[in-house]
């Protein structure tokens, strides 16, 4: 995503989340067909949360985001019980945390960025391992992760490695692009013991125009592959989430997805839409590849034609998909509603309205969605809940 959108990406969800209460218009809690609560607890002391981090399961514990005293919190909860395991405030000088991408944990592991602040936790006791502030000035707030390495793009023209288990941070010295370039967040993939790295950018030709493309670069052997270019346009392009599917590379890029060949980068097929994917991002579903356009529709696509195989009215501004067992979830920021699509299909199984709206009308559903063993864990505005699972 270009630069202005992901200082902006935050501000875009709590506002356009506000600004879509009046347009709930599927409150099926009550619906025979709505999932079982199964518990619910409280991530914060009755403010609204600030701030969005992507929850995920560790050895049984739900690990997410709080906010407590005007002080943002790391939470690990029992993922049956709901009971908290630890909480982690470490901070750099009790501030906030600015973290809407991607993070990384590998064993007992948590790395994520924090602006230009990297920290790394250890997850089964909830401390600090390292945390260090990089001399650079990061571009978003996302990292990619492979083995012990970290990988992120700061200083907009820089690409940086980071091991995970010293936090020693390297400047991949042979990634040189032109000054004026914007790059986006490394993709990694391990090929004949040789770690490949999927880098894109974006080049303004003119005040008014601008190239989108992406490296292919060997991080092992500081090597550049090639380079192909996605999209010459008048508007500022982003890019949104690669995927890496049988020897494809998957772009979301501006308005469309577009499909490569791995090994020569050649354009393979290209899909338009009528808006971008700035929150949802792309992600895998039973062989298909969906996202929730910003035109308010869920799409899957077929990852070797690009043709469109389903499309299912939804909610715009979501939370990035998570699938489990056959079924799509996420939250939808345009209806604050929880949703679940039948991935083959994409019909809805249901849409569920945040039972803490009944304490305060902003505390609809939003963040990412996770789950394991039947169920699924959904964050409002104040509280963590675990259901049911759809399957």
């Amino acid at each position: 995503m270009n630069i202005i959108k992901s200082l902006l990406l935050q501000i875009l969800w709590l506002f356009l989340s506000i600004a879509a209460t009046a347009c709930i218009k599927y409150p099926t809690g009550n619906d025979d067909n709505a999932p079982i609560m199964l518990w619910s607890f409280a991530q914060s002391d009755g403010s609204l949360i600030d701030g969005v981090f992507p929850k995920f399961i560790y050895d049984g514990k739900i690990i997410w985001y709080g906010w407590y005293g005007n002080k943002p919190s790391l939470i690990a909860r029992d993922k049956n019980s709901g009971n908290i395991q630890w909480q982690w405030e470490d901070t750099f000088d009790n501030r906030r945390l600015f973290i809407n991408g991607q993070i990384y944990f590998q064993n007992n592991t948590l790395t994520f960025r924090d602006g230009s602040r990297l920290h790394n936790l250890n997850l089964d006791i909830g401390k600090t391992n390292w945390r260090v502030k990089a001399n650079a000035s990061f571009a978003d707030a996302e990292v990619e992760g492979l083995g012990n390495t970290v990988f992120f793009s700061a200083s907009k023209i820089q690409v940086f490695s980071g091991d995970i288990k010293t936090g020693n941070i390297n400047v991949l010295t042979a990634v040189h692009p032109d000054k004026q370039t914007y790059l986006g967040t490394p993709k990694a993939i391990a090929i004949n013991n040789d770690t490949l790295l999927i880098i894109p950018y974006i080049l303004p030709l003119t005040s008014s125009t601008y190239t989108s493309a992406f490296i292919l670069f060997n991080a092992t052997q500081n090597k550049l592959l090639y380079t192909q270019t996605v999209i010459d346009t008048t508007r500022s392009p982003g890019f949104f989430g690669t995927i890496i599917y049988n020897n494809k590379i998957i772009l979301a890029a501006d308005n469309s997805i577009i499909g490569f060949d791995f090994l020569s980068g050649k354009e393979l097929w290209r899909r338009q839409f009528p808006a971008d994917f700035l929150f949802s991002g792309i992600a895998l579903a039973e062989g298909k590849i969906i996202g929730n356009c910003e035109d308010q529709n869920m799409y899957a696509l077929d990852p070797d034609t690009g043709n469109i195989v389903w499309t299912e009215r939804t909610s715009g501004t979501s939370s990035r998909p998570f699938v489990m067992n056959g079924v799509i979830y996420f939250t939808g920021g345009g209806d604050g509603l929880l949703h679940a699509l039948d991935a083959k299909t994409g019909q809805h199984i249901w849409k569920l309205e945040s039972p803490d709206l009944k304490r305060n009308d902003g505390a609809w559903f939003f963040d990412t969605v996770t789950g394991a063993d039947g169920k699924i864990y959904v964050s409002s505005y104040l509280s963590l809940f675990c259901y049911k699972a759809a399957r």
